[in-house]
């Protein structure tokens, strides 16, 4: 069910270029998707809880946190087109919409704070961690 539920969300949200795209560059093989989305419901799950607090996780493990994301996201950055990233992007950016239908691990609310300490981050000259190439420079 939840990879039909996954294949409605990319109907709707990635362009047929960007589904190509994917189609072109999947994931590694021999990554275990059970466990994988284990450690995605882990990480979203203390990164809620830090955001539960007054006033939020202090910078340090906000960071912390950013480079942990791009750690675990490392499998999906090291096929990904910039075709696969834009449409990646736009769907988590739409997940208030269509929140319930699939479980990515992680809330809207987890979503944005990583998207946005992210980009501060990488503003501020900070890593994050491991990028696709077509982001690094």
């Amino acid at each position: 069910m939840q990879t039909e539920n996954w294949q409605s969300l990319t109907d709707r949200y990635l362009t047929p270029e960007e589904k190509a795209s994917w189609a072109e560059h999947p994931m590694p093989e021999g990554l275990d998707q059970q466990d994988y989305g284990a450690r995605w419901k882990a990480l979203g799950s203390r990164i809620a809880a830090a955001l539960a607090v007054p006033g939020g996780p202090p910078p340090e493990q906000a960071e912390g946190f950013v480079r942990e994301w791009f750690e675990l996201l490392e499998p999906f950055s090291r096929v990904a087109t910039p075709e696969m990233w834009q449409g990646s992007v736009r769907l988590y950016d739409q997940q208030p919409a269509w929140q319930g239908e699939a479980d990515p691990g992680f809330t809207p609310a987890v979503w944005s704070f990583v998207r946005d300490t992210a980009a501060r981050m990488r503003a501020e000259g900070k890593d994050v961690g491991p990028l696709p190439a077509f982001l690094k420079g």
